[in-house]
């Protein structure tokens, strides 16, 4: 029984080292300039890189009394940390805008935002963390004042799609703080975004 007793924690042994270097690999990831598919990258964009996008569709927010909706949206948002073994791309939103709003929007945290490498691909899982924006509609039912606000857990806003230019399709549920009673618990938040700066952008793992 002794051999096989020990034949039993050498397997748990390996498994467990392999569940610690998987967990690794989920979350070296970085930004680049070239498109390597899963190879290493060999121009990369590390701290300090502005990730410049602007919408191609409207924003749409769905609520319970009313459809918002923003022809335009952009955000920029700086890198401040690059990424590489065992960590991940991580970085502020600097600016956001919504522009030619059926409502009055107006943001009170812009927030911090993570890219994660998926696998297999040319892109990352890109999330948000901390962005807070209030919406003001004339209504039948008089002003109503609605506040959402990305968690404290990282909101997968979508997958940024590593191309010559990259894109993001976001489409996230937002939950709202107390605010009017029509306020819907959470607004359905959708766009798409295409990136500007750096072109092209890719994500790898590192």
């Amino acid at each position: 029984m002794q051999p096989l007793r020990m034949l039993g924690l050498a397997a748990m042994a390996a498994l467990a080292l392999m569940a610690l270097a998987g967990a690794g690999t989920a979350s070296a990831t970085v930004l680049c300039k070239n498109n390597l598919n899963t190879a290493n990258c060999s121009e990369t964009l590390g701290v300090g890189t502005e990730l410049k996008a602007s919408s191609t569709t409207a924003l749409v927010i769905k609520t319970e009394y009313k459809k918002i909706e923003c022809p335009k949206s952009s955000f920029i948002g700086k890198v401040t940390n690059g990424g590489g073994n065992n960590a991940t791309v991580i970085g502020n939103i600097e600016t956001l805008t919504f522009n030619e709003c059926n409502c009055e929007l107006k943001i009170l945290n812009r927030g911090s935002f993570e890219i994660h490498f998926v696998p297999g691909t040319d892109n990352g899982t890109f999330t948000d963390e901390g962005q807070e924006v209030t919406t003001n509609c004339s209504t039948g039912f008089g002003i109503i004042h609605c506040i959402y606000k990305t968690e404290n857990n990282h909101n997968k806003l979508g997958t940024l799609t590593g191309g010559n230019p990259a894109k993001l399709p976001e489409n996230i549920d937002i939950p709202r703080l107390e605010t009017h009673a029509l306020c819907v618990n959470e607004g359905n938040w959708s766009t798409n975004y295409e990136f500007t700066a750096p072109n092209p952008l890719y994500v790898a793992a590192a």
